[in-house]
């Protein structure tokens, strides 16, 4: 790719110069988005940066790009008002949900996450990251024998998960097994 040879070459303005024009010609492009707006920040172009997705048709995938960016940023209210857009257009969604309890563990809100990641377990689309995240959740409230279950639910799912592993070696800990 073009831009690739440009990045690599330093020649970063021609990058963004390019990222722009086919972000004008594919204004839902998830890829361009993201890899767009992780050039601004590392060129330290707070002015410009996310405003691509402000631009952008406003879908659930554009939405989502760019709460993910905004929790890296630990910009907790921009990431919750996304959430709740999202929520209100379609309540099940389990990608909303599952952001939207991350938002509530960063502001340390660990019960209401565990509450609404326990509203999507039973789902056939719950992943084992979601169990993931329930468990810690469950292990930030000081409920250990909770998240061990939640683990183990997560490792039916998929046996090697490493999260899943890992947090149920913390669970047993904290029950001292």
């Amino acid at each position: 790719r073009r831009i690739d040879r440009l990045y690599q070459l330093g020649r970063y303005e021609d990058c963004l110069v390019l990222y722009r024009k086919l972000l004008e010609r594919n204004p839902a492009d998830l890829a361009l988005h993201k890899a767009y707006n992780s050039l601004l920040y590392r060129l330290g172009r707070m002015d410009e940066f996310l405003a691509s997705y402000d631009r952008a048709p406003q879908t659930r995938e554009i939405l989502l790009g760019k709460a993910h960016f905004l929790s890296l940023q630990k910009r907790s209210d921009e990431v919750g008002a996304i959430f709740n857009t999202l929520l209100a257009r379609d309540p099940l969604d389990i990608a909303a949900i599952s952001g939207w309890a991350n938002n509530l563990m960063a502001l340390g809100r660990h019960q209401e996450a565990l509450t609404a990641l326990e509203s999507v377990l039973a789902r056939p689309s719950a992943t084992p990251g979601v169990f993931s995240a329930a468990a810690s959740a469950a292990l930030m409230t000081g409920d250990p024998q909770r998240a061990e279950f939640l683990c183990q639910s997560g490792l039916r799912l998929a046996p090697f998960d490493q999260t899943c592993l890992a947090l149920l070696g913390t669970a047993w800990r904290l029950k001292g097994d």
